[in-house]
């Protein structure tokens, strides 16, 4: 069997994909990563075969170029959105405009001139089966233009599928004819002669490596998946290798952020806050506890200096740094949060606003198996009081109940047999 999996220029969304790469190659498939050339050099050092598909994406840049009061997350419109009263046909509308059209939108993410290379390759290599990132709707669109099965892999909790069921509601009620998913995606479809249907949007299966406790009741053919992590290539320091003589909290902006930062220095850039990083670090310190903060020279201000007990590093994988942890405060980013999640590390979560950040730190702080610090309210003493609360052991508790739940998923070499199947 061949699988082409398609995924964005991200680091991060790639991360996501590679075991069930590697699980299906190692079943005796083969296998072909395809993204923007951005990714390229960082799909081969996967070990899995590289594909070069349109325009570089150069997302930092992009991010840079947009104007103020033009970002997205400026716009009023949020995908995440879940208050009914403000769903409104009007709202849905404009929502669907901002996401697919505007600066920095899923279109940018994997344009046309992605699809027309993907649709080349494919001419030649002829996949069996597509598997894509659900922010990478080329391979959804590619997947129908060639007449394959598609699946589609979650990065983060599904409001793409929320909303998209909500606006079908919404739409049938009102009676109308629009629909600016179908129009969007079906101009793409069009010069080929296919029209579109819901699995160009959503795939034939979807694959979730997120909890099942955490899905939205969407009626949608969800595949548990393990989330295995991966944190690309890496080498394991030997202070790793030394137990820690107090509890360990580590502290992270994650890798999209450094990417998208200005100039990086402070928190504010990221999370929306006038608190420097640095101010946030010398507060957990005064706990007593052994602090290490995955940040590089351009997140902390120039000079800066700190506590004996914070190491920083510029980066370690967190799979071999979190289990010596005892807590971990982070933005809420899916690969964070589900690195957090397999070892059974209490999150104290500051969310972005970007997808769904505020969503899964609701969650874990409902079950006490963490703690939400809104961005807007954040200061150097309620981050180290919501540390101190984590690190009750009634919260390791609960959050080794929901690595448990995790590790009860099917592995991704327990999804191989079904993506088999798909393909026929």
């Amino acid at each position: 069997m061949r699988v082409l999996f398609t995924v964005t220029a991200s680091p991060t969304h790639l991360q996501n994909l590679v075991p069930l790469g590697w699980a299906l190659r190692a079943a005796g498939h083969e296998v072909c990563v395809a993204s923007q050339p951005d990714l390229t050099e960082t799909i081969r050092a996967t070990g899995l075969t590289a594909v070069a598909a349109g325009e570089p994406l150069d997302f930092a840049q992009r991010f840079r170029d947009v104007p103020p009061g033009r970002q997205l997350l400026e716009s009023g419109y949020h995908m995440g959105e879940m208050r009914e009263s403000a769903l409104t046909w009007d709202y849905l509308l404009g929502m669907y405009d901002e996401y697919l059209h505007g600066p920095l939108s899923i279109e940018t993410m994997s344009d046309q001139t992605v699809l027309d290379s993907l649709v080349r390759f494919a001419e030649w290599w002829k996949p069996d089966v597509v598997v894509w990132d659900a922010f990478t709707f080329a391979g959804g669109a590619l997947a129908k233009i060639i007449g394959v099965p598609s699946a589609r892999v979650l990065w983060a909790l599904d409001h793409w599928a929320r909303m998209r069921a909500i606006f079908l509601d919404a739409r049938k009620r009102t009676g109308s004819a629009t629909d600016p998913v179908a129009d969007w995606l079906g101009k793409k479809l069009e010069p080929h002669g296919r029209d579109f249907s819901e699995d160009v949007s959503l795939g034939h299966i979807t694959i979730d490596p997120m909890p099942a406790s955490m899905r939205y009741p969407v009626d949608l053919d969800y595949r548990s998946m393990q989330f295995v992590p991966y944190n690309g290539p890496a080498v394991v320091e030997p202070w790793l290798g030394t137990p820690p003589t107090r509890p360990r909290v580590c502290v992270t902006l994650g890798i999209s952020r450094r990417l998208t930062s200005h100039d990086g220095r402070s928190v504010e850039q990221v999370l929306g806050t006038p608190v420097p990083a640095e101010e946030v670090l010398r507060s957990i310190a005064d706990l007593g506890v052994e602090v290490v903060a995955t940040l590089n020279a351009d997140q902390l201000a120039t000079g800066t200096r700190l506590p004996d007990n914070v190491r920083l590093v510029d980066f370690v994988p967190l799979n071999e740094l979190l289990p010596t942890c005892a807590a971990i405060v982070h933005h809420g980013g899916t690969g964070t949060t589900m690195n957090a999640v397999v070892h059974g590390v209490p999150q104290i979560i500051v969310p972005g606003p970007v997808w769904d950040e505020v969503h899964k730190a609701e969650h874990f702080h409902s079950l006490d198996a963490g703690r939400l610090v809104p961005a807007g309210t954040l200061t150097p003493r309620s981050v180290q009081d919501a540390v101190a609360e984590a690190l009750d052991p009634a919260v390791a508790a609960n959050a080794a109940g929901l690595r448990k739940e995790c590790l009860a998923a099917p592995t991704p070499h327990d999804l191989v047999p079904q993506l088999e199947e798909l393909a026929g």
